[in-house]
């Protein structure tokens, strides 16, 4: 029961924040140079498309642990296993955070693509998948088709690094 509440207790603090993000961080923080013709180029259109994602999924949350609650309160199953650290986890954790921080200093070397590349195939292989005919292509098809999106609809060039010279 006290997970359901933990669910709720989050979703709705994480729905305030981003509240709060929307409503007040982004236009104080985000410089907007006037009337802009592509509103997808306005350099707060993104963060707001990702931060009214977040409000929506943190208002899932609350909703799932409202439902849960509800259905523990109803006579469901009352024993929930006990709350114990399981340190493989957080181990992994703790190591998919410090890959996080070395994809970022990679960013500044290799540009967007390659290094993109490289992160995918790494996270899908650390989180268990072994089949090299779903890895490859997926790792590769991602950034370029991203980089294609940016470069030709959004009209956002993206930084290559050292590998400027061999993707158009």
């Amino acid at each position: 029961m006290r997970d359901a509440y933990k669910d709720i207790f989050f979703g709705i603090a994480l729905f305030g924040i981003s509240l709060f993000v929307l409503y007040w961080l982004i236009p104080v923080g985000i410089e907007s140079p006037g009337a802009i013709q592509n509103e997808t180029l306005a350099p707060a259109f993104w963060p707001r498309i990702i931060i009214v994602a977040l409000a929506g999924l943190s208002l899932l949350v609350a909703l799932q642990g409202a439902a849960r609650l509800r259905q523990l309160r109803a006579g469901g199953p009352e024993a929930e296993p006990p709350a114990t650290i399981d340190l493989l986890s957080e181990g992994k954790a703790l190591l998919a955070i410090l890959l996080l921080f070395a994809f970022e200093r990679v960013l500044y070397w290799g540009g967007i693509v390659v290094p993109s590349m490289l992160a995918i195939a790494v996270f899908t292989l650390f989180y268990g998948e072994r089949r090299p005919h779903l890895i490859i292509p997926v790792a590769i098809g991602i950034p370029v088709v991203l980089y294609f999106f940016f470069l030709k609809v959004a009209l956002v060039p993206m930084p290559l690094g050292v590998f400027e010279n061999l993707i158009p």
